[in-house]
């Protein structure tokens, strides 16, 4: 039976081990399913991301993804993505902060680092919003949404909630 909740309704919070997690982000980054690899093109730099082979690291409120990378240039490396999150001792809701320029090679920070810093951001949401969809939906029938997203540095922790009134509107 699916959870029905109110609206601004708070779910039981839902965890990701650190290996799901990186299992869940490798399929998002892909976008496709067995996609190991995809190509990525901006003018005429391309990079090949090895979505099958990106890494997760938790820390409390933190979380690391490095994503495997190559060109022609440079061969292979890693450009890695911290996030902050909220954490046991500071809740954040859904708010996750990263830098703008990730660590990794300065050749393919400079060319590519914003790039990377949007894919894993969109990944992460992705992740959170489909886990957070798996708890219910509210009152209209409509999937839950993230509502609180951290980490104790063992698991990352989704508090799925339902929509406030405000946001209720029919789409």
């Amino acid at each position: 039976m699916v959870a029905v909740l109110p609206a601004g309704g708070i779910a039981k919070e839902l965890t990701l081990t650190r290996p799901r997690l990186e299992e869940l982000l490798r399929a998002a980054l892909a976008m496709a399913d067995g996609t190991r690899s995809v190509v990525w093109v901006r003018g005429d730099s391309e990079i090949a991301v090895h979505t099958s082979r990106a890494r997760v690291a938790l820390g409390p409120g933190a979380l690391v993804v490095g994503v495997r990378v190559e060109t022609d240039q440079t061969g292979p490396a890693e450009i890695s993505v911290p996030l902050a999150l909220g954490s046991p001792a500071l809740a954040a809701g859904l708010v996750m902060a990263a830098p703008t320029r990730p660590d990794g090679l300065p050749l393919l920070v400079e060319q590519w680092g914003e790039v990377v810093v949007a894919a894993v951001y969109r990944a992460l949401l992705d992740v959170v919003t489909a886990a957070a969809a798996t708890a219910g939906v509210d009152a209209d029938g409509r999937p839950l949404l993230p509502g609180a997203v951290s980490s104790d540095g063992e698991m990352l922790r989704i508090v799925p909630q339902a929509r406030h009134p405000i946001d209720r509107r029919p789409l």
